[in-house]
């Protein structure tokens, strides 16, 4: 595999813990997503991958961790990323689509 640390990422998540009281959903997950590489998020119900993809657009606060999309950190700025990316069209119910176009 190509060293990712040379390639320009659409998604980096580092560290992430979501938590929903007691209850983690994911802990210390680390994911890298390359720009023009596509994704396939698979795996039972309840096993938390629309917890993630709604983490990552900043719908759901994450407990720890850092989400960056297209060089943005995601969770800084009480929502208005949210709002950028609704308003861009990028993302919707069941839906995520990022692109710098």
């Amino acid at each position: 595999m190509s060293d990712l640390n040379h390639v320009e990422l659409a998604i980096h998540v580092e560290g992430l813990r979501t938590q929903f009281g007691p209850v983690v959903v994911h802990d210390d997950l680390d994911l890298k997503v390359r720009k023009g590489e596509v994704l396939g998020v698979v795996g039972g119900s309840g096993t938390g991958k629309s917890v993630l993809l709604r983490t990552i657009i900043d719908l759901n606060k994450a407990a720890a961790g850092k989400i960056t999309v297209l060089g943005q950190v995601t969770g800084e700025g009480g929502g208005r990323r949210r709002g950028r990316c609704v308003a861009a069209g990028g993302c919707c119910s069941r839906m995520v689509r990022f692109s710098a176009h």
